[in-house]
């Protein structure tokens, strides 16, 4: 039994989820679907005239700056042991905290 739980799409009619099958499902990872989710917010405020591009490309760097110093908070309060979180940053590096 795999405790990793499958990627669900929503089904044609929407009422309920299902299997994701597509090409790219082995290269999805949470890292991947975070940076889209700031970047498709981030856009959204842009487009709605609240920012400027600059203001999107250091709010992203803003954001990884305070979920990197989070993370390192927390990461003594896990009781496992544990190795940390290993994150590839927007610039491309990796690191782990």
């Amino acid at each position: 039994m795999s405790l990793a739980p499958a990627l669900l799409q929503a089904s044609a009619d929407g009422l309920s989820l299902e299997a994701y099958a597509g090409a790219d499902a082995a290269q999805v990872t949470v890292n991947g679907e975070i940076g889209k989710l700031c970047g498709n917010i981030a856009l959204g405020r842009n487009f709605a005239g609240v920012h400027w591009h600059s203001d999107y490309f250091q709010g992203l760097l803003l954001g990884e700056a305070m979920a990197l110093t989070i993370l390192a908070d927390q990461r003594p309060t896990f009781g496992e042991a544990f190795s940390g979180f290993v994150i590839t940053k927007f610039n491309g590096t990796t690191v782990t905290v």
